[in-house]
């Protein structure tokens, strides 16, 4: 294998402000659950990367909780009219800040079949106004990055930060999940009730670097975990911010120029969160965690020789749609379920005038169905980006480090970095293994964001693979 990673590439990138207005919901907390943002902490942008060589790829960073389908399609649909750039080959994800609005519709279907009011559609995730917003924002940030286009010289290197990340999913010893174990740790520091943390980890922090004479035009950025330390953070719950990704590209543009533009490829983190189980009293913090990303990134950049530079870069795509099965759901908790939605026929409060609990996770369910009735498979899109010598993976949902950790072990460029949250909103996507422990991501409750069966995510990878083959 070439083992040389520079290369030059011809090159655009532009970014645009997606911060919403004061009381836009923050999505990513509890069902049913309205979180109206507050105050900025920290902007949150759409940032695009153009690259055309013998094709023309595009690809396009969101510091969004989630997108799904709908609204993945209205921004690739004006991209594909104004840059005349084929549809597989644009790839649109969020980095799943839990600090920020979702675009399209994620907690319920977007055909459930209760309509809900403007004041009320938060249910769904979805602040219509916010997503029609991020979709002219993506497109001009598209436009602008297409219209900067000019040779650059790129470089890949990686190296391991230890320490920053964890496997959330937690087996006690007698066999069941837990994100939070409920030990504490300065009175029991060994975790006696503890038996493993599921997952490995896989702490490569990524670094692919564009130059423009003795500038630094742009980054692209690869870590492995869940935005979720300020949410975490009761005095932060209702700020608006990009989390570590939002600081690790702040503080890189402190180091690079105001005009260097980060863009975030968020990987395979379903089962990761910044909380370290075995640490007293330990504070999970956004800012900790991206100043120290920034840091490793410089050291990571410095290193970088640019050697073989001159060597054109080959820029392609691939992009197949897998078909997946669902979930069985047991035939008396379904009929439960879908009795509660169609006998209701409207949303149902409580006296409070919250969602009622179990009406919100009986809709949850029934959105599997709605979803179902519009696919009876499951048409799960694989997108593999080839940029010189890197490989860009974009998977939607929130596949486990396991797969993105097979991948990359199995792959055939030289460099691959995996994004999620990609074009189509799923849910989570457990490997085989993790259903024998039923927690948040492999609910017993048979909810929306845990409607794949057993085996997809496998077949997936095996499809990234075969797609990295075509392509080196």
């Amino acid at each position: 294998m070439n083992k040389k990673t520079a290369c030059t590439v011809t090159a655009g990138f532009a970014s645009a402000d997606i911060t919403p207005k004061e009381g836009t919901h923050l999505c990513g907390g509890t069902l049913g659950e309205y979180r109206p943002a507050r105050f900025v902490r920290h902007k949150l942008f759409a940032k695009a990367s153009v690259f055309r060589g013998d094709k023309t790829v595009c690809i396009i960073g969101l510091d969004a909780l989630l997108i799904n389908k709908k609204y993945a399609d209205k921004i690739k649909a004006t991209v594909m009219k104004e840059l005349n750039i084929p549809y597989e080959a644009i790839m649109v994800f969020t980095i799943q800040n839990h600090s920020a609005p979702t675009v399209g519709e994620v907690m319920l279907d977007m055909d459930f079949p209760v309509k809900f009011s403007k004041e009320d559609e938060y249910m769904t995730g979805i602040d219509t106004e916010y997503s029609l917003f991020v979709c002219e924002q993506a497109a001009t940030a598209a436009k602008q990055a297409y219209e900067n286009l000019r040779p650059v010289k790129m470089d890949v290197k990686s190296g391991i930060k230890h320490g920053l990340a964890f496997c959330r999913r937690i087996i006690m010893r007698d066999g069941t999940v837990d994100m939070f174990p409920k030990h504490n740790a300065k009175l029991q520091p060994f975790g006696p009730n503890i038996s493993h943390l599921e997952s490995p980890m896989d702490d490569e922090v990524g670094v692919v670097c564009f130059k423009d004479g003795m500038d630094i035009v742009s980054s692209m950025l690869h870590f492995t975990c869940h935005p979720v330390n300020d949410i975490g953070n009761p005095s932060l719950y209702n700020s608006v911010s990009a989390d570590w990704p939002g600081v690790w590209s702040e503080e890189l543009q402190k180091k690079m120029g105001m005009e260097h533009i980060p863009t975030v490829l968020n990987g395979c983190c379903g089962n990761v969160n910044p909380f370290n189980p075995f640490v007293p009293d330990f504070v999970m913090d956004s800012e900790r965690m991206g100043k120290a990303l920034s840091d490793f990134a410089e050291r990571i950049t410095l290193a970088m020789t640019f050697e073989g530079a001159d060597t054109p870069g080959v820029v392609d795509y691939t992009y197949t749609e897998i078909p997946l099965d669902y979930r069985e759901i047991p035939q008396d908790f379904l009929e439960k379920n879908v009795n509660i939605i169609e006998n209701t026929k409207e949303v149902k409060h409580t006296a409070s005038g919250a969602f009622d609990d179990v009406w919100s996770w009986a809709a949850s369910t029934y959105s599997i169905l709605c979803c179902k009735k519009r696919e009876p498979k499951f048409m799960y899109p694989v997108q593999v980006f080839r940029i010189g010598s890197l490989a860009i993976v974009a998977l939607p949902g929130e596949p486990f480090t396991d797969s993105q950790l097979d991948i990359k072990l199995r792959s055939k460029a030289p460099m691959t970095y995996v994004t999620h949250c990609a074009n189509k909103y799923v849910g989570y996507m457990p490997p085989v293994h993790a259903f024998a422990h039923p927690g948040h991501e492999t609910s017993p409750g048979y909810t929306y964001w845990a409607k794949m069966a057993p085996g997809s995510i496998e077949k997936a990878c095996d499809q990234v693979i075969a797609d990295i083959e075509k392509l080196f």
